[in-house]
């Protein structure tokens, strides 16, 4: 059970909202909620409503975080901001912001109807196939979310679908649509090539005197320096040196347990009952204040039950029906003012009205989720750990602020910090600035080391911080500049590039010719035959038939046929196979036909259209918005950092 339960809650908001905001993420991005917040430097204006730098930057990162999903690590930091099209980001930010603007105009709501519709179907929250809601408590526990919390992120992207979805039941398409669509996507095509590759001329190329690879290497000084190298002399600080200095004592241990007890009893998990009153309808804070303080009199004095009346006139409905009960639930997993109120409660205490986005609530604490705190004994080694660890950050960072004085003062020697410290001077020698090895393992090592200060002018580099422990200053002791290395060792690379570019300038001129003979000879086997090829045959195959090289079904899908035309020839070259020609030879090209498609493919072309179909009306009214409200930047995207 335990093991569904994590496998649901993983997966409830992709499951959710993906398939909420279908559409939503097309045109208007990733972060198109939590738009409107006030009192912060903004970036944009929409009829009247400010788009903020927090809301931007937080939509720039969560696109890097996708392209990081997507990339891996094959992206680094950046390549990543060069991907990011910050322009792109804050027009979504101005969509969302003019969609929910339009959707206000016109009176479009968010119901509790509809909310429940989604939470009663969703799988997430089933238990063979009904509604479970003990299990729908724990997903959302899982997902650090609260039904309130919830409602809200899905009330929001409802308030996006209902206009999309009048756009989608307005747009159509013909059966003569559907059957030209048919005609394109299922379109087939033979495709012949062969492969001309650099490697294969190698043998041709013939063998490179000294004289040319001497000619070579004068004409072409600068790839044949030698990278500077270093020597540095370090000293390193290690906050583990203090920790001698330290001395636990039992009444410091038992202090820091009963400190971690009260935490993390602090932190249990609590059960709450509200009542909700919601400010519509006329329902100010002030009438709604006073009701839940008459409510909270009748409870107190009159012994009413708290359970009938949540049940009775709490406007959270999902929670009403089980006497205003919210279950057990952690920090983190209500708004804050909710949370504070709550976390203040003794068990059966009554809270005073508290006000939050949601409307006014009035709270009553349940029960306290009893913890199991691991023994003082369990608990002693790691305790003695994390004390020796507070006790001796103090002395480093008082030694890191000295180790900083005395290399800024005496900024050319390490010796005063050797003997004021009493740190061994350490030796890095033969290192490049791009060099990983010992201390330059650390990015942020190299980087100080290699400042002109350091390497121009001799000077102590900045104290350099490795983790939370390690502290370091370095200076360079000697170097070796750049140096023209000498044509007896670069020799070998030299001859090995001339022959590699003798082979491609071969490639380039027998393909080129055999190029032209398959244009004129009908022969082509001949052809292949001639040159020792063989022609690799690919039959009815579809614009993204996988057995293609990857990048060949683009090129191959590109290329017409004219009228009594039987077949075109061309070349392809890959971008990741620069070194080799593909000559290609298209023929047999069938358009697809709707009447021979399956049900399933025609569901699924059909599918396609529909939603392309949608996506064009929806674009049409984003456009309508744009030109007809008021929106303007606030900053010059040119020049636009990380946000």
């Amino acid at each position: 059970m335990l093991q569904k339960i994590r496998a649901k809650s993983t997966s409830l908001l992709p499951r959710i909202l993906a398939g909420v905001i279908c559409f939503v993420l097309a045109f208007f991005g990733f972060g198109a909620i939590n738009l409107f917040a006030v009192g912060e430097p903004t970036v944009a204006e929409v009829n009247g409503e400010d788009i903020t730098e927090q809301e931007y930057s937080q939509a720039i990162e969560r696109e890097k975080n996708r392209l990081r999903e997507l990339y891996g690590d094959y992206i680094d930091d950046t390549r990543l901001n060069d991907l990011v099209d910050r322009g792109l980001i804050l027009d979504q930010l101005i969509n969302t912001s003019l969609f929910l603007s339009h959707a206000r105009d016109l009176d479009l709501v968010a119901t509790r109807r509809a909310f429940l519709d989604v939470i009663e179907n969703e799988p997430s929250f089933q238990q063979d196939n009904a509604f479970d809601q003990d299990l729908f408590e724990q997903v959302l526990q899982e997902s650090g979310y609260s039904i309130q919390s919830l409602e809200q992120t899905l009330g929001r992207e409802n308030l996006f679908l209902q206009p999309v979805r009048a756009l989608e039941s307005t747009s159509f398409k013909t059966s003569r649509e559907s059957r030209d669509a048919a005609t394109i996507s299922h379109q087939t095509r033979n495709v012949s090539f062969l492969e001309y590759k650099d490697s294969e001329f190698l043998d041709a190329v013939d063998a490179i005197n000294e004289s040319e690879s001497r000619t070579y290497y004068d004409m072409r000084p600068d790839e044949f320096y030698s990278e500077a190298l270093y020597d540095f002399a370090y000293v390193e600080l290690r906050r583990e040196a203090f920790e001698s200095e330290i001395e636990i004592s039992e009444e410091d241990l038992a202090n820091a347990y009963a400190d971690t007890v009260a935490v993390e009893q602090s932190n249990a998990q609590r059960r709450a009952r509200h009542i909700l009153l919601k400010l519509e309808d006329g329902e100010t804070a002030e009438s709604a204040r006073s009701r839940l303080n008459d409510i909270k009199r009748r409870v107190q004095t009159e012994g009413e039950s708290f359970e009938d009346i949540a049940a009775e006139i709490s406007e959270d409905i999902g929670t009403a029906v089980k006497g205003g009960d919210l279950g057990f639930a952690g920090r983190g997993a209500y708004v804050t003012e909710f949370e504070n109120a709550l976390w203040s409660l003794d068990v059966g205490e009554l809270s005073e009205p508290v006000e939050t986005t949601f409307g006014i609530h009035l709270i009553r604490l349940e029960e306290i989720e009893k913890v199991d705190v691991a023994s003082f004994e369990d608990k002693r080694d790691e305790l003695s750990s994390q004390l020796l660890i507070a006790q001796s950050q103090p002395l480093f960072d008082e030694a890191i602020e000295r180790l900083d004085s005395l290399a800024f003062e005496m900024p050319t020697t390490l010796e005063p910090i050797h003997e004021q410290l009493g740190l061994d001077i350490g030796e890095l020698d033969d290192v490049t600035t791009n060099s990983a090895e010992g201390i330059f393992q650390y990015g942020q090592v190299r980087t100080a080391f290699t400042t002109d200060d350091v390497l121009l002018n001799g000077y102590n580099s900045e104290v350099v911080l490795v983790g939370d422990d390690r502290a370091v200053v370095g200076r360079i002791t000697d170097s070796v500049p750049p140096a023209l290395q000498p044509f007896e060792e670069v020799m070998p690379s030299i001859e090995t590039t001339i022959r590699n570019e003798r082979a491609r300038d071969l490639r380039i001129v027998a393909f080129t010719d055999a190029l032209e003979r398959a244009k004129s000879i009908g022969d082509l086997d001949l052809l292949a035959s001639e040159s020792n090829r063989e022609w690799q045959r690919f039959s009815e195959v579809r614009d993204n038939d996988p057995n293609l090289p990857f990048g060949l079904a683009e090129q191959v899908f590109t290329v017409a046929l004219t009228e009594g035309q039987e077949r075109t020839i061309f070349e392809a070259i890959l971008e990741q196979h620069v070194d080799t020609s593909y000559l290609v030879v298209v023929s047999g090209i069938e358009p697809g036909s709707y009447a021979e498609l399956t049900e399933e493919d025609r569901g699924s072309l059909n599918s396609q259209l529909d939603t392309a179909f949608t996506n064009r009306e929806v674009m049409s009214y984003i456009e309508a918005l744009r030109s007809e409200g008021s929106w303007e930047y606030e900053i010059d995207l040119l020049t636009d950092g990380d946000g």
